[in-house]
Parts: structure tokens; sequence; C-alpha cells
């Protein structure tokens, strides 16, 4: 039976935020003689072929957009539209984000965002969220070469948020990045916003809406299960002639330090 969650971990699209596909579409491939599922291809490839610094990532997007202007010979007017094109428009925050993550602070958890993501100034879209000072810890792997649902990451963002992994809700619009979660002993969640209802028992929700509700039910499981086990666990104390101790946990385990994945942290 899990503990009480003492963290909550989010995507960032797809889960917090939404992604203006076609906005998107609309742009490039009125620009580019190639399809946008080209180019994002393109795009993966030129990302984990670089191992970019903090400083160097913030120019990855200019980057790629002047190889592929030059690979096409396009016009100069083009060039300039593209390379000036404000990446941060394409996200919009779900109604439900906000709420969510303030439900979880509410209930004293952390509030994490492991997001592979190729966005350097992720401040930027909390800031627009209005979840920035709602976040403790952001964790962006591909400046590391890493991606989800690669175990390293997860155990990062728990270190990061001083949490047992098994201490974290995660919640992801990818199935293998959830899986992933589970794999390092998260409790992970699928996030599928075409469901008509959360499907708890086969680990899908339709929105954001069921964080409260899940942290509420580990909360209430983990305080049922301390009252059965309370008398077993004086008695024991009392045999050694000591008192029980209140608060103490095991050891945070000490995975291969991610620490150049950390980006914000309140």
């Amino acid at each position: 039976m899990p503990g009480a969650s003492r963290a909550v971990v989010f995507d960032f699209d797809g889960v917090l935020n939404a992604v203006a596909r076609d906005a998107a579409k609309v742009f490039f491939e009125s620009r580019l003689p190639i399809p946008l599922h080209r180019l994002g291809a393109r795009w993966e490839l030129y990302l984990r072929s670089r191992r970019p610094t903090l400083d160097q990532a913030a120019g990855l997007w200019r980057e790629f957009v002047a190889l592929v202007c030059d690979e096409f010979l396009l016009p100069p007017q083009v060039r300039s539209e593209l390379l000036s094109f404000a990446y941060a428009s394409l996200f919009e925050p779900y109604p439900d984000a906000w709420p969510a993550a303030m439900e979880a602070k509410r209930r004293g958890a952390r509030v994490g965002v492991l997001s592979n993501m190729p966005f350097h100034n992720i401040d930027a879209l909390l800031k627009q969220s209005n979840l920035i000072e709602l976040v403790d810890a952001v964790l962006l792997p591909f400046i590391d070469g890493l991606r989800k649902p690669e175990p390293e990451v997860y155990l990062a963002i728990a270190r990061r948020l001083d949490v047992r992994p098994e201490q974290c809700l995660y919640f992801d619009d990818d199935n293998a990045n959830v899986a992933g979660a589970v794999t390092v002993g998260m409790q992970g969640y699928l996030v599928d916003r075409a469901r008509p209802a959360h499907d708890i028992r086969e680990r899908v929700i339709r929105d954001l809406s069921a964080v409260p509700l899940l942290l509420d039910h580990n909360a209430s499981a983990a305080a049922e299960e301390d009252r059965a086990g309370e008398p077993a666990h004086t008695a024991r104390h009392a045999n050694r002639g000591c008192q029980p101790q209140c608060g103490s946990r095991e050891s945070l385990p000490s995975p291969r330090t991610v620490d150049s994945l950390f980006v914000h942290q309140q």
C-alpha cells in the first residue's frame, strides 16, 4: 500500500501546458519545404548530437533554424521570420494546472517539473502559466544528453525535491515516461485528456483534477496503516527501553548526480 505522497512531479507540455500544434504547422509548413513532423524529427536528432552547457542551450533553437535555412537556401525574409519565431508562444496553460499545483502545495507536497522539452528558459513559461511560485524544482534532461524514461532523471528530480521516489506522484502524457517513473518506484499516472473519466485502477486520469484526490487517498491510506501498526511499533521500542522516534525516515538514495539538469529551485 503506498504511503503518503510528499511530492508531485509533472511533465510540462501535454500535462501542464497545451501545445498549439496547429499554429506551429501553419507557421512552419508555409515557410519550409518539409512537413512539421519531419522538422521535429530533425530537431530531435540535432539535440541528441549536442551536449550544450546551460549558457549554450539558450541559443540551440536559433542555431538549428539557421542550419535548416542554409540547407534549403531560404530567402532572407523567410530566414528572418523563422529566426524571430517566438517558441514560447506555442504554449498555453491548461486551466487545471494551477489548481492542481496549488492543491498539492496546500497539502504540504513539493512540486516538481520534469520535461524532455528542449527549452532553456522554462522560467518564462512557468511565469506565463502562473506556476513559478508553486514549483520547487525543474529538471530539463536534454542539457546532459539524457531523456525520460532514463532512470537517472527521475532519481534526480526526487533528490532535488528531497523525497524518496516512492513518495512521488508522477504525471505524464506518454506511456513510456510513466513506465520509467514506475520503474524507479514512483506512482506514475498517464494523463489522457481524451478520456471521459479517470480510471485510477488503470492509473489513467483525464485531467489534473485527480491530483488532490490521489494525494488525499494516499494520506488516508498511510494514516490507516499507521493506526493499524501503532501498538506493535510502540511495543517494539518499549522492549528496547526507548521511546518511538517521530519523523524519522531512511536516508535518501544517492544516484548519479545530474546537477546540471537543475534549472529552477525555490
